[in-house]
């Protein structure tokens, strides 16, 4: 019997399995559960297009800036009043010129007479519906609201805010929509952005790639439970609803913008009826509060814009393998972009009184991520500090203490290690040694009002490796605000424990013949107590430790031998500011190898003890 030919079959096999992933991308890409990509509306198959039920007698005011979430609103609310305030879809944006063809094939068309007539319809439509406004150095078209029907209110159709770049401060972090399209009534709209497409900030569709100002959505790559859009240089947004006064929430970051262009250039502003600088410090993430801002208004309409003062720029691809062979000039990303955008949201001075502040920043991405009134910039969403940045936390106060927590990481070849770490308070800066390992600082900050402030700044920064190439001072692990003292024990013979702000003391308490503590405000007087060692294989027996007092005329003095642990206690008397212990050895030795360094002593603890008796 002739054997069975399998050629055939196997070969239908080997198709089928060479075919199943990119089968399964697309079937997976059509469910839209991932902004981005070939996703054109996240969850529109989901959660479904039918739009919300309309009270008669609206005219609805469309904030949609998605395409696609345009046209679906067009097609199912056809015969409603509906207005589109972030750009009008329905202009003709690529015309193109029949009357300048002549003798074409085009002048063969049976209906030659209906196309040569669209440009004058197309012109009375925008003069009909229409105006065109100028502001900020830009023109662009509004739609004429003026021409209600009479008996109708307004409301807003909108998609759900967690699908797109604006007002999510409105709703739950992280929170997924509950459907596509929402309706909200005049009378419940509050300080309300609209994107609005201008001659310099284009929108995405057939927009000029180097002055497109909003890009689609896309998945955030920290978290599966929110996007972020690409942004461009000057977006003007439209305020619906607004107070006279308010303030605008920025949450972006430009961590992923490469080499060179993670840090905020200086000069950006918030341009309305007067002009609000800011300048967000450092390289990375950032989310602040920016205000009081007045807007500009034009026909009834609110207007501000935010101009980063920026030139974007593409993404930068190392290309490797077949890649780096041929058309290594053809970019693999054609957009140009400032950063990315996680929330724009406005709220008035009440919101602004009355959002929590967090007093702590401990987890990292979603503290940063899903901040609300916890305001940065200068960090990057894994905790990693860029060479400056700043923190508002709450929990601030005449007695309030922050801890500040992380390393320094030790890179071959890079400065990180020698320098310092300066950190601006309320009560003044401080200077830290921002050597390589752990630190632990407690630091007092003093601030008048509820609110914690402070800067970092390292003197010594480096990029970080295997092609990750952001500039880094050190990494975040732990910050938290606390409204008094939270111990006045200090361990400084343990690296993990928090300490007073020094120098010369390294973090498992061997002490340089040279250091200095810094001490708290007392509200009565304390004693001190310092807790030392001397080792017995030191090259000198003994040595001299010599401690400057505050308000001491002259310094105390211990005499530092091998042995059990040495006391050093004395009486400090009240204080309104922090004041500086001064340490002085006669000599030093050096560790143990393979330690190549030269230490006078070790530093055990320091405990403040409250006074009881005279």
């Amino acid at each position: 019997l002739p054997r069975p030919r399998l050629s055939a079959p196997l070969g239908v096999l080997v198709a089928l399995a060479c075919c199943a992933p990119t089968a399964f991308f697309y079937t997976q890409a059509s469910l839209g559960r991932k902004a981005g990509g070939i996703t054109e509306a996240k969850l529109a198959s989901i959660l479904g297009t039918q739009p919300p039920a309309v009270p008669p007698h609206t005219r609805l005011l469309a904030d949609i800036n998605n395409l696609v979430a345009a046209k679906v609103a067009a097609l199912q609310l056809r015969g409603t009043d509906l207005r589109f305030l972030a750009r009008d879809y329905y202009q003709q944006i690529a015309p193109i010129e029949y009357e300048q063809l002549g003798d074409s094939f085009v002048s063969i068309h049976p209906r030659i007479g209906d196309l040569l007539r669209t440009r004058k319809m197309l012109a009375d439509r925008d003069a009909l519906v229409t105006q065109t406004h100028h502001l900020f150095e830009t023109s662009f078209l509004a739609p004429k609201l003026n021409n209600a029907r009479p008996g109708d209110t307004d409301g807003y159709l909108m998609l759900d805010e967690s699908l797109g770049l604006f007002n999510k401060l409105n709703i739950e972090p992280g929170a997924r929509a509950p459907s596509f399209f929402k309706f909200r009534a005049a009378a419940d709209t509050k300080n309300h952005l609209v994107f609005v497409h201008t001659n310099r900030g284009h929108h995405y569709y057939l927009g000029d790639r180097n002055r497109i100002a909003l890009f689609q959505s896309e998945a955030d790559p920290y978290t599966p439970r929110q996007d972020m859009t690409g942004i461009g240089n000057f977006l003007m947004l439209r305020v619906e609803r607004p107070d006279e006064e308010f303030y605008l929430r920025i949450s972006a970051s430009k961590t992923f913008m490469g080499r060179d262009h993670t840090a905020w250039s200086p000069g950006s502003q918030i341009l309305g009826a007067t002009d609000v600088p800011f300048t967000f410090a450092g390289n990375g993430a950032v989310n602040r509060i920016i205000g009081p801002i007045r807007p500009v208004l034009r026909d009834g309409a609110a207007y501000i814009a935010i101009d980063f003062q920026e030139t974007p720029v593409q993404f930068h691809y190392e290309r490797t393998g077949l890649q780096s062979l041929y058309n290594t000039q053809v970019p693999l990303d054609s957009r140009k972009l400032v950063g990315y955008g996680r929330d724009i949201s406005a709220l008035s001075a009440a919101q602004l009184a009355a959002l929590p502040r967090p007093n702590k920043l401990t987890r990292f991405p979603d503290d940063l991520l899903f901040a609300r009134g916890l305001e940065f910039s200068g960090i990057y969403e894994d905790g990693w500090l860029s060479p400056a940045s700043e923190f508002t936390l709450g929990g601030g106060g005449p007695g309030a203490w922050v801890r500040l927590r992380g390393f320094v990481p030790e890179l071959p070849g890079a400065p990180l290690g020698g320098g310092t770490l300066k950190v601006a308070l309320p009560t003044g800066d401080v200077d830290l040694p921002a050597s390589v390992g752990s630190f632990d600082w407690l630091l007092p900050v003093g601030s008048a009002d509820q609110l914690a402030r402070l800067r970092l700044d390292f003197s010594a920064t480096a990029l970080l490796p295997n092609h990750d190439d952001r500039p880094v001072g050190g990494k975040l692990e732990w910050l938290e605000v606390f409204s008094t003292l939270p111990t006045h024990t200090f361990e400084f013979g343990k690296p993990t424990s928090a300490r007073l702000a020094c120098t010369g003391i390294d973090q498992d308490g061997w002490f340089a013949r040279e250091a200095t503590v810094q001490l708290p405000p007392f509200a009565a007087a304390h004693d001190i107590v310092l807790t030392l060692e001397y080792p017995g294989w030191s090259e000198a027996k003994e040595s001299i430790l010599r401690a400057h007092w505050p308000g001491a005329a002259t310094p105390a003095q211990i005499t530092l031998v091998p042995g059990g642990p040495l006391t050093l206690r004395a009486r400090l008397t009240q204080s309104a500011t922090p004041r500086t212990l001064r340490l002085e050895s006669a000599g030093d030795f050096p560790l143990a190898a393979p330690d190549p360094r030269r230490r006078a002593g070790r530093l055990v603890q320091i405990e403040l003890q409250p006074v009881t008796r005279p």
